[in-house]
């Protein structure tokens, strides 16, 4: 266990610019040291600048649900995560059991937003977390959606990406191929995300 009091981070002022670290950087190989002391300064300017990063990657990209914390350099297992109800973030989250039953899916990701990728995820999941209250949390057997989202980012703190994953024809592909033969690629895979340009 450590405390993000070791984690080189700054302090000063609200957080601007907080960039999304990109395939290929180092930080995101790393494996994320669990947080002991949730309410010291660092904790907390990690859980802004997190939630920062997810809020102006949606606006500027139009996609994102959920970021974790090795995406933007800092190596704590925390994931920031917006639903369509809260913002919730996930202080030392665990996966707690998963279904046998998998899915296939195309799957993206903020540090590679131009790639689609391939995959496969357990169908449901059940996980632990404690909120930034320092609420722990139960959330069981969440459906398919949810689920993938929260394998993909769970594997981020265990520097595992989804194009580790990737598997079968067509594993990787480049977004714009995707949106533009949607159809094709989606009837490949059991699940898939919607496309971000309209089809009418």
């Amino acid at each position: 266990l450590v405390s993000t009091k070791n984690i080189s981070v700054a302090t000063s002022g609200p957080p601007v610019n907080v960039p999304v670290l990109q395939l290929g950087h180092p930080a995101l190989r790393k494996i994320s040291q669990e947080l002991v002391d949730l309410d010291d300064d660092e904790t907390a300017n990690t859980r802004s600048r997190l939630h920062v990063a997810l809020t102006d990657f949606i606006s500027t990209h139009g996609f994102g649900r959920a970021i974790s914390a090795p995406q933007i350099g800092s190596n704590v297992r925390m994931i920031a995560l917006q639903t369509p109800e809260k913002r919730w973030t996930l202080h030392n989250p665990k996966i707690i059991w998963q279904s046998d039953e998998k899915f296939s899916l195309y799957d993206d990701c903020m540090s590679f937003p131009g790639l689609m990728v391939k995959l496969k995820r357990h169908k449901h999941i059940s996980i632990e977390f404690t909120d930034e209250e320092g609420t722990s949390h139960k959330w069981s057997e969440l459906d398919r959606s949810l689920s993938e989202l929260i394998q993909h980012e769970v594997d981020h703190l265990n520097g595992v990406l989804a194009v580790d994953r990737a598997e079968g024809p067509n594993s990787l592909i480049m977004r714009e191929a995707f949106e533009e033969f949607y159809g094709k690629f989606s009837s490949s895979v059991d699940y898939c995300i919607p496309p971000l340009k309209s089809k009418d």
